[in-house]
Formats: structure tokens, sequence, C-alpha cells
């Protein structure tokens, strides 16, 4: 008996359903179950090495410019004597070495720079200030300053005001028309001494020399004008009193006079105490709840929805408003990046050469930031940065590994990371800027970049 149409297109949409069916399993099986597995995705390659022009057997740090496009290398030599410094602006897309300027002269045993307004500032030992435009290497102005510390340091600059030590252990502000010459002189040691730039001697106090968008500075001797050195209406028992192992601190902060807060951070070696209370500059006095604990959240970042104080391994999230706790949650990690809604909380510290490190499988969390619901947990390192909702880690190297980059998805179910990267090289410092990461070996005097 011959099938009938009706049975044929019966059989064909039977056929194309299988398709179909086998299409989808295809799918869940090469795409959701290796995510739900968490088995990474490839990575993506180092570009090829590029040299740089830093004198062999110095040692190479990478920062951010604030120049769009340019990262600056610091080439430093790593044994005595310290002359023959380099610092070097990088071309982020190229690799490419775009100037360079030798910082330091045979008859000079150190410097100081800082970055700001475009511009970098370099201070050799021996007084020498020089100011270089970034996106040109041109220098701009090239000056002796008068009232120098031995060791000159620049601990502040910003568009107004450059802010020095000077040879009285005090400070020496700067206006940008005349550098040359102290516009105001104060003789309060600062708090917060070069080279931490802020109170970071036996905690991780964020005691900042500047706040307020760089209109006011903590002293010894209270708060004072960035632009006049003149006293603040209010401020003045800021403070910082040194007896190791005992340190007490006394300093204000805020991102504007709208909202300035009044801290205070105290150990005697081994039990650490730190509270915060908004202060109403006008009237000089205190305006809501104190927040307390035992030390501040690695720092007092103005761009996240909270202030936030540890307790231990407790987390306590305030409000800016009211000094009011939101919530409070047990978290090991110190540092906080807002992500989105949510806030991402790691660790990172700082090694006695200055450069990042961190310890790996040091816990890390996503955590929502309106209710300190932890969303995820990973076993990681330090943080490089984030981008489009990827974070991306780094376990530092050691002298049997390249270290390597780690890419995070926040949005993804799985705890795995989307893709692991060994370092190019073995001794590499890695740092990200312009949603690149940039890699630099210090034995090969080389630099290798990852876009992500």
């Amino acid at each position: 008996m011959a099938a009938t149409p009706k049975a044929g297109l019966r059989f064909i949409l039977i056929l194309i359903s299988l398709l179909v069916a086998v299409a989808l399993v295809l799918v869940v099986w090469l795409v959701a179950v290796p995510a739900i597995r968490g088995e990474p995705t490839p990575p993506p390659t180092w570009s090829d090495p590029v040299p740089l022009q830093t004198p062999a057997g110095t040692a190479i740090d990478l920062s951010d410019s604030g120049v769009p496009g340019i990262a600056i290398a610091q080439g430093t030599p790593n044994e005595v004597p310290y002359w023959g410094t380099m610092i070097s602006a990088i071309d982020t897309n190229t690799m490419e070495t775009l100037w360079s300027y030798q910082v330091t002269t045979q008859d000079s045993m150190g410097y100081s720079y800082n970055i700001a307004a475009g511009k970098l500032l370099a201070i050799s030992s021996h007084g020498q200030l020089i100011v270089i435009d970034i996106s040109t290497g041109h220098t701009t102005q090239m000056t002796k300053l008068d009232d120098q510390a031995v060791f000159p340091t620049i601990q502040f600059v910003n568009s107004n005001i450059v802010i020095t030590d000077n040879s009285h252990h005090g400070m020496c502000g700067r206006h940008w028309d005349n550098l040359s010459v102290c516009a105001w002189t104060s003789e309060a040691t600062v708090i917060g001494q070069p080279p931490w730039g802020r109170v970071y001697m036996f905690s991780q106090t964020p005691a900042p020399l500047a706040f307020s968008g760089g209109k006011w500075i903590n002293t010894s001797a209270g708060v004072v004008d960035a632009l006049t050195g003149a006293p603040a209406p209010f401020g003045a028992d800021a403070q910082e009193t040194d007896a190791f192992p005992q340190l007490h601190s006394v300093f204000y902060a805020g991102r504007d006079d709208n909202l300035i807060f009044r801290c205070v951070y105290d150990t005697d070696g081994n039990e650490e105490t730190a509270s915060c209370q908004r202060w109403d500059t006008a009237s000089n006095s205190a305006v809501g709840a104190t927040m307390s604990g035992t030390n501040f959240a690695e720092n007092l970042a103005w761009d996240l929805p909270y202030l936030l104080i540890s307790d231990m391994y407790q987390m306590s999230a305030y409000s800016w408003d009211t000094g009011e706790q939101v919530w409070t949650q047990q978290l090991d990690g110190m540092d906080a990046v807002a992500v989105g809604d949510n806030l991402f909380f790691g660790y990172q510290g700082s090694s006695d050469d200055g450069r990042s490190w961190s310890v790996e499988y040091n816990p890390s969390y996503l955590v929502a930031a309106d209710t300190g619901k932890i969303l995820w947990t990973g076993g990681l390192a330090g943080v490089l940065g984030i981008s489009q909702d990827v974070v991306y880690f780094y376990t530092f190297p050691d002298n049997s590994a390249n270290g390597q980059v780690i890419a995070q998805d926040l949005n993804s179910r799985s705890k795995h990371p989307a893709w692991i990267l060994d370092g190019p090289a073995p001794d590499t410092v890695l740092t990200m800027i312009d949603n690149r990461i940039l890699a630099v070996s210090s034995s090969q005097q080389q630099i290798w970049s990852l876009t992500v």
C-alpha cells in the first residue's frame, strides 16, 4: 500500500524535529555544559615582545600616565649607586617607546616623581625640578628649588598646586606659575610621610595628604588650605603621633566640602581601632552616627556606594549621608571595586620594592552593594582590573613560575575562570591600562601586551 501525502509530511516533520533536538543537544553539550563545569575557553595570546629603551640591569615598573594610550615605565638600577634612573613613555597600542628622560645624574642619589594634569614632575636629589608634557615628551619647565629637603619628594600635585617637603621636615606649597619658590611653608609634619603619601606605617590606614579635590591638606598641626597654607575653618585637631609601636592619627577626608569625614586611627602594635564620623565644616561639628571597627577597608574610595570599615573579618557598609550601618558581612578581602550594582572584594598589597603582589588563593567576593549578600566567591589572587564585567586577576611570579593572568566573568554562574594564561616571562610585572594587560620583564628588558 503506497504512503499517503500526509504520512510523508508527518515523516518529514518528525525528521526535522529529530535534527533540531540533536542540534540542541550539541549546543548544550558544547556550550552550556562546559560553562556549568567551568571549562575555560581559549585565552587570548600575548603580543610579540618589544624591547624597552631602559639601561641593562634596571628593575622596571609600569604605571598609568593618566593620558590615554600612554603608560609610564620607570627603570631603576638594582644596585647602588642608583644614578641612571630613567623614565619612559610607552605607547600602549604599539609598545614602542615614545620618549625617555634620564632623571638622575652621577652626583644624584635619588629622585621623586609624580603625575597630574597631563604632566610628569620629577625632582632629582640635588633639587632640580623637571616638568615634562607626557603627550609630547617636551620639557616645559626646569628649575632649581629653594628650601628643599636633603632628598626632596613631591608629596602632592594637581592642576592648582604642587607640594614638596622642605628642609625642616614640613611642607612647601608651590604654584605652577613659579615652582621654584615656596608660596607658603608649614613646619608641621605632613600626615602620611613619603614614600607612602599617607599613613601606612603599621596598618592600612587611609589618611590622605590632600582631600576635597585637593583643596585641603592634613598636617600634624591641623588642616590647612592647599593654595595658601592658611588654617582651615575646621580640623584643627588633625595630628599624628608616632611612637613605635604606637600610632595615633586624627585626619579628615572627603570628596568635596559637602561630604567630609573626621577619622581616628589608633594602634599599640597589637590591637587597632578605627572610626569615622561625618563632619559639618561650617559649624566644625559632628553629624550623625560614629562608624567604627578595627581598620579601614584599604581606602576611602569615594566612587563606592558606602563607607567600608572592617572589624577583623567582618566588613560593614555605612551610609555616606547618615553614618548608619547598611549591612555587615563576613569577608576576608579588603580592596573594594564597584562593578555595576555590586561590589568586588579582593586583596592586594605592596612588596618591599613597591611592586604589586598578592597572596595566591586569598578569597575574593562579589557582593550585592545594597544588601551585602555574597553572590560569588573565588579563591583567586590580586586584581589587575575590570573590563565589561570581566575581572582580571594575577598570581605573583616567583623564581619557578611565570605567574598567570586569570579572567573571571562576573555574570557567569560558574565559579571557574573563563580562561587562564601564563605570563610571557618568569619575572614579568603585570599592569592593566586602557583595556590592555601589559607585562614587562626586567631581566629581558622587554614588554608584551594582551588586549582584553
